[in-house]
């Protein structure tokens, strides 16, 4: 259990005690922190982006990995589908997207919450993506 900023968030079940120490590249998240904080997206449950235009938190990434990088991940189609991108695009093991994707679906992770737990993690690491 991790609190960030009075919200207290538990991923111990679901990943390591660092689940961003395949992070090397920090500067894919930190895009995903701003579109999350953005108020671009408004939030939706299970799927990437359904017919209203809401997004569940693995849409947002996806919709970066596609804005910013020039990605192709189709964002009306499944989850499981565009994992491996995210995965890939943002460093992430498979345990942390899936996590993202459970809390946003059972609404216990807000996307405000979500750039926080995102930051939070960024912000205690060193450039090289060690722990500070």
């Amino acid at each position: 259990m991790i609190n960030v900023r009075g919200n207290d968030i538990d991923f111990s079940n679901e990943v390591d005690s660092d689940p961003f120490d395949t992070v090397v590249n920090p500067e894919p998240l930190w895009n995903v922190v701003s579109a999350l904080r953005s108020g671009k997206y408004k939030q939706g449950r299970r799927q990437l982006r359904n017919s209203a235009n809401e997004y569940c938190i693995l849409g947002v990434f996806g919709d970066v990995c596609n804005k910013i990088y020039g990605s192709s991940i189709d964002l009306d189609g499944l989850t499981i589908r565009a994992l491996p991108h995210i995965c890939h695009q943002f460093q992430l093991k498979e345990s942390i997207v899936l996590s993202f994707a459970a809390y946003n679906d059972s609404k216990e992770l807000s996307f405000e919450k979500a750039a926080d737990l995102i930051e939070f993690y960024l912000t205690t690491r060193g450039k090289n993506g060690t722990p500070r």
